[in-house]
């Protein structure tokens, strides 16, 4: 019973590690849906809302591969020592940036524990991710090896949403 017991601990746990994947499609309506209205992001980036949505979708590609549960370990050097930090979720943003683990200072800007990156509802994910593109403007996140800091990446830079998601409905 024991043996059984573990097994089952063991499976339930690897099922609950590991994430939803979602489509780029799927992902880039969620977004839409979240979001409404992204033109002032966009302009400030200088894009327009379907490219922003595009390179967003593409970064989320690239460091996560779409799956909600991703996690990744980032190590940082800070001239106080060394920083354990994680990458999580659909997004890949960084626990010591915009959420609380509870092991690490944080500037939690998105107020939130950082389990809630990880999990299947998406709303507070891509709520963070928009409070986190005006205030960082995608450059001081780059430091810390996150999605936002290469939304306009040599990989997703050149993505077009047209071509994109043309295979998007």
């Amino acid at each position: 019973m024991k043996i059984y017991a573990a097994f089952l601990l063991a499976v339930l746990g690897c099922s609950l590690a590991e994430g939803q994947l979602l489509s780029k499609c799927q992902l880039r309506n969620e977004l839409q849906v979240a979001v409404g209205n992204l033109t002032a992001i966009g302009a400030s980036l200088g894009l327009s809302v379907d490219d922003l949505l595009a390179k967003l979708v593409c970064n989320a590609e690239l460091g996560s591969g779409l799956n909600i549960g991703t996690i990744k370990n980032l190590i940082l050097k800070e001239v106080d020592g060394i920083k354990n930090c994680k990458l999580l979720g659909i997004f890949q943003l960084s626990s010591c940036l915009v959420c609380n683990d509870g092991l690490n200072l944080s500037e939690n800007l998105c107020g939130i524990p950082c389990i809630n990156l990880l999990d299947d509802n998406l709303l507070d994910d891509i709520s963070c991710l928009v409070k986190t593109l005006p205030s960082v403007g995608g450059q001081a996140v780059l430091g810390l090896g996150g999605l936002l800091g290469s939304v306009l990446n040599d990989v997703c830079g050149a993505v077009q949403a047209s071509l994109y998601f043309a295979g998007c409905a």
